[in-house]
């Protein structure tokens, strides 16, 4: 299976930062069924999560000034012009965490908070950029946890010129771009703690999530829930053994 090309609006990349990447890869080969790539970058260690030989996803150490941070996985949207969009969210209310930069390989990236809180990245991809989705062990939806939705709405339908619509079964709202469904929107769940902030949540393609559930603790991780339906999904939310909050979402191969 060949990865596509990041279309502008839609998921990019997703990385998380963790004081251990190595540990994070076991954990994650062990449930996703990853293969393994990593190198030494002028940034650090870089370790990439492999499907089908393509590139899924990448694990590396924290920054020394953000050192004690938790770990946590960062989505990056795919735009056109990195420079002119991050002004663009700068204006409506996002708050600048890593200015547009260059990273080891020619993509540019850069991170912000948006006016909710949620942490986000943006990308400009070189053409030959490419990630697999939608495959088993890749990512399958991304989805914004706010605790202001209706300015998370409007930011986002603004910043990446996606449509939003509200899902008849849920309080949900499906953000699509060009007529595909590329993320979604809902607010905080209740039980969450009151310092956790606005959030972006990585979903990973699975066969079974029950199985995953139990091989999550198997692995050294925890559920935060158990396996859950909405609007014709199963799913659940987990935690790996470095504290990173990820989910996983039942897909026929």
């Amino acid at each position: 299976m060949s990865a596509p090309p990041r279309l502008s609006g839609t998921v990019a990349w997703v990385d998380l930062s963790t004081p251990d990447p190595d540990a994070a890869a076991v954990f994650y080969t062990g449930l996703l069924g990853w293969q393994i790539d990593a190198e030494d970058t002028p940034m650090g260690r870089y370790v990439i999560g492999l499907v089908d030989g393509e590139p899924a996803a990448g694990m590396m150490a924290p920054a020394p000034e953000a050192a004690g941070a938790p770990p946590a996985w960062t989505v990056y949207v795919s735009v056109a012009g990195i420079d002119a969009t991050w002004a663009q969210a700068l204006e409506a209310g996002a708050t600048a965490l890593q200015p547009p930069m260059e990273v080891p390989g020619g993509d540019r990236i850069a991170v912000l908070a948006d006016p909710a809180g949620a942490v986000v990245g943006l990308m400009q991809p070189t053409p030959e950029g490419s990630m697999i989705v939608d495959a088993m062990g890749a990512v399958a939806w991304i989805e914004t946890d706010s605790r202001d939705p209706a300015t998370s709405r409007y930011f986002y339908e603004r910043l990446f010129d996606w449509t939003a619509r509200d899902d008849a079964d849920a309080e949900y709202v499906v953000f699509g771009q060009g007529g595909t469904d590329v993320a979604g929107l809902m607010e905080m769940p209740p039980g969450v703690p009151d310092e956790v902030p606005s959030y972006w949540l990585v979903y990973f393609a699975v066969d079974d999530v029950d199985v995953a559930v139990a091989r999550t603790r198997e692995l050294g991780g925890t559920a935060a829930t158990e396996t859950m339906t909405a609007g014709g999904m199963r799913f659940a939310v987990l935690e790996d053994p470095l504290g990173a909050v990820f989910a996983v979402l039942e897909q026929t191969a």
